[in-house]
């Protein structure tokens, strides 16, 4: 029988509270989701982002705890990996375990708002050496999820983000979970929602 440490306890507690974001063990180890990190974008005279414009600094250390968006909206924000693969050569091709991050999975768990949202599917085609930090710009609430959430209540989702892909070598790898914490909220803001405003 597994004992629970009051390190795991401690975990347990933060994940059912809902008030920061996490990593757990899920997927290889190899590829980490670090942290979630604000994506910035260009807003017009009305304070309005345009979704074409965000963008992810991959040197950033600003990292959030959660993200904010209005019913309805994409939330457009950055998730930071490392690929802790240490660098490998194999019949004289270079780094083998680079990661190619193919996909982006999201479900979403309602915690004080009811949310029915289909787990979403985002596709990706961005590479990060071995031994290295690497960010990819995340819609962490698509379109479809965006919808599905229009009539929901103003609330707090929890956001469940895994990554998948494969090494420069074809080996089929998936990082470990994250958890995000999304506040849905009546009507969008300049400095939430698709991105942040500035940079």
């Amino acid at each position: 029988m597994k004992t629970m440490t009051t390190k795991t306890l401690l975990v347990g507690l933060a994940l059912g509270a809902a008030l920061a974001s996490c990593t757990d063990h899920g997927g290889t180890g190899s590829i980490v989701i670090t942290a979630l990190a604000p994506a910035f974008g260009t807003a017009d005279a009305t304070g309005t982002v345009d979704p074409r414009t965000c963008s992810c600094d991959p040197a950033s250390k600003t990292v959030i705890d959660a993200m904010s968006g209005a019913r309805g909206e994409t939330v457009s924000q950055c998730l930071l990996l490392e690929n802790k693969l240490s660098a490998s050569s194999v019949g004289g091709r270079p780094d083998t375990n680079g990661f190619y991050v193919r996909e982006l999975h999201l479900s979403y768990e309602g915690i004080t708002t009811s949310v029915s949202v289909p787990d979403q599917i985002v596709y990706y085609d961005s590479f990060i050496p071995s031994s290295s930090n690497g960010v990819i710009g995340a819609d962490m609430v698509p379109e479809a999820a965006a919808a599905a959430m229009a009539g929901a209540s103003t609330g707090t989702v929890r956001v469940k983000a895994q990554v998948f892909g494969e090494t420069t070598d074809g080996n089929s790898l998936s990082s470990t979970v994250f958890y995000g914490i999304l506040n849905l909220t009546a009507s969008s803001s300049t400095d939430t929602g698709v991105c942040i405003a500035g940079g």
